[in-house]
């Protein structure tokens, strides 16, 4: 074919029954290879005829997917030393994923217009959790930091098989992945812990997260938005009659104290004043 890969890298290309010359450096997803490859061989195309049988191996990529209603008249015989087959017809694999020279690929040794896949739920299921293992999100979240105690959801990626924390003392935490998410409350220490996901007993990601002794919150000094002040658990009511908490009363007293003064005064005057002779 004339065909080629255009100019600028992607993170993910996909193949339907067509491949380059030359496989790009990135993740791919191959679906009905037509010959081999550096990577995989291609063997010959075996009928999968009525009534067969498909397996599922035990693999977050495959959480969810049913195919208890699928059918599928033909499949290709790929064979990859690197790769994993998640589902098997007969023995023969119809999707294998693996690693290998630094780039993650998943093959469909089909093609999906030779079966029922595309008009099942299965189908988007499947594409989902594959897209999750090619760009897996981060591990944790964390947009405001963690204080101390804190609980820390870890959302491990598809494929691993244990978490490694690293305290700021250097201790070793190692936590087995058995679900979609883990909970790691064992944040006592202030600092930057280091997270590790082990797959196959390497490291296969890394992140970093910060245990702070205050909540950021709390140096924002902005003001709040009237719809985002919350007061006793409530939203303050601007229409709400002003209340006057505090009278004061120094001004009544003061102007008591100057009038009893006043009356101090004149009378004090009054009787400094000589008598005056009475007229006989």
């Amino acid at each position: 074919s004339s065909r080629q890969l255009p100019g600028e890298d992607f993170d993910l290309y996909v193949f339907d029954g067509w491949l380059p010359n030359d496989l790009p450096a990135s993740d791919m997803l191959i679906i009905n290879p037509p010959s081999s490859s550096a990577l995989f061989a291609v063997g010959e195309t075996v009928e999968a005829g009525a009534g067969i049988e498909l397996t599922a191996a035990e693999s977050p990529i495959m959480d969810f997917v049913d195919l208890d209603e699928m059918s599928l008249l033909k499949l290709r015989h790929v064979r990859a030393d690197w790769a994993q087959p998640l589902i098997q017809a007969a023995d023969l694999p119809l999707l294998l994923v693996g690693e290998a020279n630094a780039r993650q690929i998943a093959i469909l040794t089909f093609d999906i217009r030779d079966s029922n896949l595309p008009l099942l739920i299965a189908y988007p299921v499947l594409v989902a959790n594959l897209l999750d293992w090619f760009s897996p999100a981060d591990i944790v979240a964390l947009p405001d930091g963690l204080t101390v105690g804190d609980a820390l959801l870890i959302q491990p990626p598809l494929l691993s098989e244990g978490i490694r924390i690293t305290s700021p003392s250097g201790a070793v935490r190692d936590l087995t992945v058995s679900g979609s998410a883990l909970l790691f409350t064992d944040t006592d220490e202030l600092g930057l812990y280091r997270l590790e996901v082990i797959q196959a007993g390497a490291v296969v990601q890394a992140q970093n997260f910060a245990v702070n002794l205050f909540a950021t919150g709390e140096s924002d000094i902005a003001p709040l938005a009237e719809s985002d002040l919350l007061l006793g658990g409530g939203a303050a009511d601007s229409e709400v009659d002003e209340q006057l908490g505090l009278q004061e009363l120094w001004v009544i007293l003061a102007a008591a104290a100057l009038l009893l003064l006043l009356i101090e005064w004149a009378v004090y005057h009054r009787r400094l004043r000589p008598p005056r002779p009475s007229p006989r």
